[in-house]
């Protein structure tokens, strides 16, 4: 594992990433996108929180460098930034071969549901997959 940077502002960066991965709901968001795109409301079904609950999470992981969006006509997608991790020395934590891996916990993995939205959700969108990162 590398060692973190040296620098002040390199090691108030580091602190601010580690301050924003200490959140339970912030790593459960990490672990559900796993190695691919989702939009905020398929996040929020994954984790069985509301929709802002997860914009705002998902505004934090964006600020720290270790989410990425790009939008796809009115839906915008997220995805797990590994360079941020692989920069600030935490590699082990993301990506293949990391803990999550080989505890099965990342989300990379599972088939979406092909469970049909219930009464009053939102239609279906293009390319929406559906996850249940609940262990």
């Amino acid at each position: 594992m590398e060692s973190p940077p040296a620098d002040a502002r390199d090691l108030s960066a580091f602190a601010e990433t580690m301050r924003v991965l200490g959140d339970e709901t912030r790593l459960r968001l990490l672990r559900a996108l796993g190695d691919r795109s989702l939009c905020v409301g398929d996040l929020a079904q994954a984790i069985g929180a509301s929709q802002p609950l997860v914009s705002h999470h998902l505004k934090a992981l964006k600020h720290a460098g270790l989410v990425a969006c790009h939008k796809e006509g009115q839906w915008v997608y997220y995805s797990v930034r590994a360079d941020t991790f692989q920069r600030l020395g935490l590699a082990a934590l993301w990506g293949p071969g990391c803990a999550l891996h080989a505890a099965g916990a990342c989300a990379g993995a599972p088939e979406p549901s092909a469970t049909p939205p219930g009464p009053g959700a939102p239609p279906p969108h293009p390319g929406a997959a559906r996850v249940d990162a609940r262990p």
